[in-house]
């Protein structure tokens, strides 16, 4: 079962508009996330857990762009998305409820 989710995680940040773009999405451990940027998380995710962290670099030449951190709303089953810099500036949302 395990096998099963890790796999279906790993494909959902496979998508082709990050690969058009120029950007490379790696799936990272949660301890891997700095605690600033897991609670600007939490605060921008709501109610929803956090269940796939990851970080975006462009391409071409390496420059770390963000920590891209989803979450699943425990009542709706909805993910939801949030990009932060390294800043702690929040540069993307999707599907936030």
């Amino acid at each position: 079962m395990k096998r099963i989710l890790c796999g279906a995680l790993l494909l959902m940040g496979c998508g082709g508009d990050e690969r058009e773009m120029g950007q490379v999405r790696t799936p990272i451990p949660l301890k891997e996330v700095p605690e600033n940027i897991k609670k600007i998380a939490e605060k921008e995710l709501g109610e929803s857990a956090i269940f796939e962290p990851a970080f975006t670099k462009k391409k071409k030449d390496g420059t770390f762009i963000s920590f891209e951190v989803r979450g699943k709303n425990p009542k709706t089953g909805k993910v939801n998305e949030v990009g932060i810099a390294p800043d702690g500036k929040v540069v993307d949302r999707e599907n936030v409820d």
